[in-house]
C-alpha cells in the first residue's frame, strides 16, 4: 500500500533528523572557542527547524491520510494528533510552543530569542520524540 509506504518513509525521515539534532545537541562545547559554540547553537537552531518542519508534516499526513482529517497549517495537525487521543496534553502544548518558537526565528532575529530557544530545544526535542514513537505505533 503506497500510503504505508509514504507514511514508512516520513517516519525514518523524523528519526534520522531527530537523531542527529540529538547528537549535535550532546556535543560538549565547553572547551570551544566563542566561534565554534556559535556554529554548534547555530546548527542546533538549523536542526530544531528542520526536525519540527518534519515534525509537523508527519502530523498532517496522518491527519489527512489515516483519520482522514484534511487541515493545512501546522497548528490544525498538531491538534488533529491530540483530538484523536494521539498525544499528550503536555506534548500538544510543547508542540504548539516549538512552532511559536519556529516562527519567531524564521521572522524575528532578535538574539534574546535565540538564546531563549536554545535554552527550550531539550523540550522541544523531547515533544518531537514523542510524536515519533506514537508515529512509529501507528504503522506496527
Amino acid at each position: 500500500m503506497e500510503s504505508t509506504e509514504t507514511f514508512t518513509a516520513k517516519i525514518a525521515t523524523l528519526e534520522k533528523a531527530l537523531n542527529t539534532f540529538r547528537l549535535l545537541m550532546a556535543q560538549d562545547t565547553s572547551g570551544l572557542d566563542a566561534i565554534l559554540k556559535d556554529g554548534i547553537k547555530n546548527g542546533c537552531i538549523q536542526k530544531f527547524e528542520y526536525s519540527i518542519e518534519l515534525t509537523w508534516k508527519l502530523a498532517k499526513y496522518h491527519s489527512e491520510h489515516i483519520v482522514l482529517q484534511p487541515c493545512t497549517y501546522p497548528k490544525d495537525a498538531i491538534r488533529y494528533l491530540y483530538l484523536a487521543n494521539k498525544i499528550s496534553d503536555t506534548c500538544y502544548e510543547g508542540l504548539l510552543d516549538a512552532i511559536m518558537d519556529r516562527n519567531k526565528l524564521s521572522h524575528i532575529y532578535k538574539e534574546d530569542f535565540f538564546n531563549q530557544i536554545i535554552e527550550k530545544l531539550p523540550l522541544h526535542l523531547n515533544v518531537m520524540q514523542e510524536v515519533l514513537e506514537v508515529m512509529k505505533n501507528e504503522v506496527e
